[in-house]
């Protein structure tokens, strides 16, 4: 299985055990395919705009729309569940795609500025481990969400 099969699997099971616990396993059938339209739409909204987040951020995103969805508790009244999940991840797109999208081109322009430094110190200069140093810090801040952000991705 792929990674981005696998990460799909995994939310899959997450909104089964906490949004469809509830529910008979035919509803769950019935309405998985719109889930998995859903738990897509932020990497859709994401790639339209030529940026892109780490598989872990991305995982984090959903789960905090999950989260949330638990935690206001509503949805075991909803008749149609996964249009419920899809319009709940549609508006969190819609409220805090910009942070995602300026999180992707601060990375984005980072890295291109990082592999430019590091072009030049192959050809011969000096700083060829402190650009290193700098590229391995710039990836390693793609696996974590920026220090003024909660793991959910919300402003603190």
């Amino acid at each position: 299985m792929t990674a981005p099969a696998r990460l799909i699997a995994e939310l899959m099971l997450r909104v089964r055990r906490d949004l469809y616990a509830h529910l008979p396993d035919a509803t769950w059938h019935k309405q998985k395919a719109m889930v998995r339209r859903a738990l897509t739409y932020p990497a859709s909204w994401i790639s339209q705009r030529a940026v892109e987040v780490s598989a872990a951020r991305y995982r984090a995103i959903l789960e905090g729309i999950i989260t949330g969805i638990v935690t206001n508790g509503q949805f075991r009244d909803v008749t149609f569940l996964s249009r419920y999940f899809y319009t709940c991840v549609q508006r969190h797109m819609e409220h805090h795609g910009d942070t995602y999208y300026r999180e992707g081109v601060s990375i984005r322009n980072n890295l291109t500025l990082a592999m430019t430094q590091l072009e030049k110190a192959q050809r011969g200069a000096d700083s060829t481990i402190p650009v290193l140093a700098q590229v391995h810090a710039i990836l390693v801040a793609q696996v974590k969400p920026p220090s003024h952000m909660r793991p959910d991705g919300d402003p603190l």
